[in-house]
C-alpha cells in the first residue's frame, strides 16, 4: 500500500508546470487510511469505485462512488478507502479560484468525470500536448466550480461533554444506546443532552444518530456489502425497516442507490 500513501501524501515534488495534476490509484486487498496530513495545494478525491471517507479538520465526510470530496489547501485531513476502491486524486494549485471553495462533497457529472479521467491519461502519457492540456484544465476548473454540493457530512458534536458520544458513534454506528442511556453515561439530564446535540447539529439525538448510521451505510454499500448485511450491522430489526428509513431520508431504496453509483462505468 506504500504507492497509495505516496499519492495521498502528494507534495511539492509534483510538476509545477501544471496548475492541476491528476493520477489514478487502485486500492489493493485491504482497507487503508492515510496518516493525518495537509497539502499546499487543494485536493479533490474522486471515488470511481468502492467507498471513501475523509476527515477534514475533524469533520467526517462520506464519499460514495461517482462523487468527490474537496479539501482546500492546508486543511489537515485523512483519507480512508475500502479494499475495492479506485480513486482519482487531483491536486489544484493554491492560486486558482477553486481553492477558495469550502471543504465538502461535490456531485460529479458525467462530463466532469470524463474530463478528470482524460487529464489522468494525458498526464500519464510520455508526450503531452501542452495546448490541449491547457484548454482541458480550463474547462475542468469551470466544471468543478459549478459542481453542486451534497450533504454527506456527519454533523460534528462540538461540545466537550459530548465527545465520548461522538467518538463511540463514529466507531460503532450500531451502538444501541438511547438518549436515556447516554444522558446517564455522560452524567447529565436527557433534556440537557438533547439540547446540546440540537445546539451543535440542529438535529434531535435520534435524527443525528440516524444520520450517522445512514452515512455509514453508504460507505458499506459502496464497499460491496449487501443491503441485508448492512441492515444487520446497523442493528435494524429487519431489512424492510432499514429500506424504509433509507428511502425516506435519501429519496431512493438502497438497491437503487447502489445501481445509480455505477452509471457510466
Amino acid at each position: 500500500m506504500s504507492h497509495l500513501y505516496h499519492y495521498l501524501h502528494h507534495t511539492k515534488n509534483s510538476s509545477q508546470t501544471h496548475c492541476v495534476s491528476a493520477t489514478l490509484v487502485q486500492a489493493q486487498d485491504c482497507d487503508y487510511e492515510s496518516p493525518e496530513h495537509a497539502h499546499e495545494q487543494g485536493q479533490l478525491v474522486l471515488a470511481l469505485a468502492g467507498g471513501v471517507r475523509c476527515v477534514i479538520n475533524g469533520q467526517v465526510w462520506m464519499v460514495p462512488p461517482q462523487a468527490a470530496v474537496w479539501i482546500p489547501p492546508h486543511h489537515v485531513h485523512t483519507n480512508y478507502v475500502t479494499h475495492n476502491a479506485q480513486v482519482c486524486m487531483v491536486f489544484v494549485a493554491a492560486q486558482t479560484p477553486l481553492t477558495t471553495i469550502p471543504a465538502g462533497v461535490l456531485a460529479v457529472s458525467a462530463l466532469l468525470r470524463e474530463l478528470l479521467l482524460r487529464l489522468v491519461n494525458l498526464q500519464a502519457a510520455a508526450e503531452v500536448d501542452v495546448a490541449y492540456q491547457h484548454h482541458l484544465v480550463a474547462l475542468l476548473l469551470l466544471e468543478l466550480q459549478a459542481a453542486p454540493t451534497q450533504a454527506f457530512a456527519i454533523p460534528v458534536l462540538q461540545h466537550e461533554r459530548l465527545q465520548v458520544l461522538y467518538q463511540v458513534l463514529l466507531r460503532e454506528p450500531n451502538h444501541a444506546g438511547s438518549s436515556v442511556y447516554w444522558a446517564q453515561k455522560l452524567a447529565m439530564s436527557e433534556r440537557n443532552l438533547s439540547r446540546l446535540v440540537k445546539q451543535d447539529t440542529g438535529l434531535s439525538f435520534a435524527r443525528w444518530r440516524q444520520q450517522v448510521q445512514l452515512l455509514h451505510a453508504l460507505l458499506q454499500l459502496a464497499a460491496g456489502k449487501s443491503v441485508q448485511q448492512v441492515s444487520m450491522d446497523l442493528g435494524y430489526e429487519s431489512v424492510s425497516a432499514f429500506i424504509t428509513v433509507f428511502k425516506k431520508r435519501l429519496g431512493m431504496t438502497p438497491k437503487r442507490y447502489v445501481l445509480s453509483q455505477h452509471v457510466g462505468d
